[in-house]
């Protein structure tokens, strides 16, 4: 290191309170709930305008981490 032999790449780091891997040994016992109603998992500060919004952004985000496999979520642990 001290020749500078190496690429200087920058790196950024960092936490988050409520990090989602934290919960991951939760997930089996969550899926079922998951699939009765998602909405009940959607970060707390997430605010949205009405219901509908609500509806339309829960599908939309089961869609893109989940897509056609929503409804065999225990496979995903």
């Amino acid at each position: 290191m001290e020749k500078g032999d190496y690429k200087n790449i920058a790196v950024l780091t960092g936490f988050a309170e409520m990090e989602g891997i934290s919960r991951t040994e939760y997930f089996e016992e969550w899926a079922d709930e998951m699939k009765k109603d998602f909405t009940d998992f959607l970060p707390a500060d997430l605010k949205l305008d009405d219901d509908a919004t609500k509806k339309r952004v829960t599908e939309e985000i089961k869609a893109f981490y989940f897509g056609a496999g929503f409804d065999n979520l225990k496979k995903f642990h």
